[in-house]
């Protein structure tokens, strides 16, 4: 999940990378100087929220509170579509976690590019199924648009870790459902 408050220093890097490497790597054009949006977080009336204070990412929490912490990812949907309306960026990288966001830049106009920690196979081997789908073990074959000879598919022990993701969870919205809509 990516970091829930900007980082000056990251555009930086990306603006100095692009100007330095190659052309056939990542390019900012940008027609004014770069500085990072203004910080929308969401207001939390809990009084002792599940997660830490400072966490900003999956990487910051124990995993049995990965799911509050999604929970108050969504908070950032209102605060994200502002963002998006009053700076008009060309394009919006997103991930799983963000499943508003593809939907919210689409009303706005502004297209969306998927960033994914998920090597490509793994979206060959769920490419079958969809978010309502429970039936994993149908995961530990090849899939059947595949019409070469393969032996890419899920192991039976990550079938079950798949099944996880079906389940609901503190945030209410199921990892599945997250995955899908946002591809």
């Amino acid at each position: 999940m990516a970091g829930l408050r900007s980082q000056a220093s990251l555009l930086r890097t990306l603006q100095i990378l692009s100007q330095t490497r190659p052309p056939y790597h990542l390019r900012l054009h940008l027609k004014k100087p770069l500085s990072p949006p203004p910080k929308p977080l969401p207001k939390h009336h809990l009084r002792r929220p599940p997660i830490p204070f400072q966490a900003e990412s999956t990487t910051d929490v124990p995993a049995e509170t990965v799911p509050h912490l999604k929970k108050a990812f969504d908070a950032l949907q209102s605060p994200f579509a502002l963002l998006l309306r009053d700076h008009n960026p060309d394009w919006v990288l997103l991930d799983f976690a963000s499943h508003w966001a593809s939907d919210i830049a689409s009303d706005l106009g502004i297209p969306c590019a998927y960033f994914s920690v998920f090597p490509s196979v793994f979206f060959a081997v769920v490419s079958s199924l969809d978010a309502s789908d429970t039936d994993f073990n149908r995961l530990t074959s090849p899939p059947d648009w595949v019409t070469f000879p393969t032996k890419v598919a899920c192991p039976p022990f990550e079938t079950q870790q798949l099944e996880l993701l079906g389940r609901p969870n503190a945030s209410g919205v199921t990892d599945w459902h997250r995955f899908f809509h946002t591809i």
